[in-house]
């Protein structure tokens, strides 16, 4: 018997001796779901990484940042930001830098805002190049902020995300929000947020993951 029968076997079992107890109502397909991690899990029982990252497919005419942060020690520092910067008809260009954040969300909304910068500098260009302009974070209260979907409470968090968020209003009257916008995506879903996330923690000389 191969590894991946063994393994289909106890997934069964498992699912068996819960649906067996009439008075458990699971909140979802469990079954589905843990046949989706047996596919998932390599020969040495450890999970492969997301197979989104291949369906993601990028529009040719777009311009994509996407970022990334890593911190040491959340809150405490030190941390730092990565950016992969896709323009049309260029290969990718990947940087990083330490950053000022203290914990883990300022250092997300700073490199979001180096994004920003960055199309705040190329806006000339990008208004001609660009039919559109997508900023990409696995963030998703920083996300949600800057769309003005959530607020923040966090008095020091507010201070890092206040003038980021004013420089995206500034941009999005002069893109238009058709033009620019932030969007979530899950971690490392796409191979420019996995750079990304691997930019940030090379920067801090951690060992990626």
């Amino acid at each position: 018997m191969s590894s991946s029968d063994n393994k289909l076997q106890v997934i069964n079992h498992l699912v068996n001796a819960v649906m067996s107890d009439a008075n458990y109502n699971p909140p979802l397909n469990i079954h589905k779901l843990l046949l989706d991690i047996v596919e998932l899990t390599k020969e040495d029982g450890t999970i492969q990484e997301s197979k989104a990252s291949s369906k993601f497919e990028y529009n040719k005419d777009a311009i994509y940042y996407s970022v990334d942060a890593s911190i040491v020690k959340n809150p405490g520092g030190p941390s730092s930001i990565g950016c992969v910067v896709r323009e049309p008809g260029l290969q990718p260009m990947a940087f990083s830098r330490i950053s000022k954040g203290t914990t883990n969300n300022q250092a997300e909304m700073l490199a979001i805002g180096q994004a920003l910068s960055n199309i705040e500098s190329n806006k000339l260009r990008y208004q001609w190049k660009a039919q559109q302009i997508e900023i990409h974070s696995d963030s998703q209260l920083i996300v949600d902020f800057l769309n003005s979907r959530k607020n923040i409470s966090d008095e020091e968090l507010l201070k890092v995300c206040t003038p980021v968020k004013e420089l995206f209003e500034e941009l999005l009257v002069l893109f238009s929000d058709k033009l620019l916008s932030i969007k979530w995506l899950p971690r490392c879903s796409t191979p420019d947020l996995k750079l990304a996330n691997d930019e940030a923690q090379r920067a801090l000389g951690v060992k990626v993951h």
